[in-house]
C-alpha cells in the first residue's frame, strides 16, 4: 500500500501541473514582452547605477535585450521621488511620514515615431519613524523605496507585456 502512494501522488501532481499548463496559466513575471520589445535601447533619468542595473536584469529576465543599435526602440524610464510628508507625529518620538515615487516611460520606435505613449505609474506608502533612531530611520526609508521602485518596474513590465 506505500508502494502505491508514491506513484499516485506523482501522478496526481502531474495531473495538476498539465491542466495549468493547459489552461495557459504561468507564474507571476514570467511573461515575455512582445518581439518588437525583444530588441530596445534604454534612456534613464533619475536612476542611480545600481537602480539602472536592477532595471535592466528585469527588462532581460522579461526577454527583452539592451543594446545601442539605432533601428531598435528606446525605452525611456524616468524615477521621480514627489514627495516625502509628515503624515502625523506623536509625543514618543514617533512619526508617520507618506512616500511617493513616481516612474514615467514611453517607447519611440526607430524613427522616433511614438509606440508607447507616456504613462505614469505612482507609489505611495507610509513609513513609520522612530526619531531617536536615526541610523535605523535611514535604511527603513532607503529599503522602502527600493520595494516602490520595485513595484513600479514590475507594473511597467507587466503593462509592456500586453502591447
Amino acid at each position: 500500500m506505500l508502494l502505491l502512494r508514491g506513484p499516485m501522488k506523482f501522478l496526481s501532481l502531474l495531473a495538476v501541473v498539465a491542466l495549468l499548463a493547459g489552461c495557459g496559466f504561468r507564474l507571476a513575471g514570467t511573461a515575455e514582452l512582445p518581439a518588437s520589445l525583444s530588441i530596445i535601447n534604454l534612456t534613464t533619468s533619475g536612476f542611480d547605477t545600481e537602480q539602472r542595473q536592477q532595471l535592466e536584469r528585469r527588462l532581460q529576465q522579461a526577454g527583452a535585450r539592451i543594446s545601442t543599435e539605432t533601428s531598435a526602440p528606446t525605452l525611456s524610464v524616468t524615477l521621480a521621488r514627489l514627495s516625502d510628508n509628515l503624515l502625523f507625529e506623536t509625543g514618543d518620538n514617533q512619526q508617520t511620514r507618506r512616500l511617493v515615487q513616481q516612474l514615467t516611460y514611453r517607447i519611440r520606435s526607430a524613427d522616433n515615431s511614438l509606440l508607447q505613449a507616456e504613462r505614469r505609474l505612482r507609489q505611495e506608502s507610509d513609513l513609520e519613524i522612530d526619531l531617536l533612531n536615526i541610523v535605523a530611520n535611514d535604511r527603513e526609508r532607503s529599503e522602502l523605496q527600493q520595494q516602490m521602485l520595485d513595484q513600479l518596474v514590475s507594473r511597467m513590465i507587466y503593462q509592456l507585456q500586453r502591447m
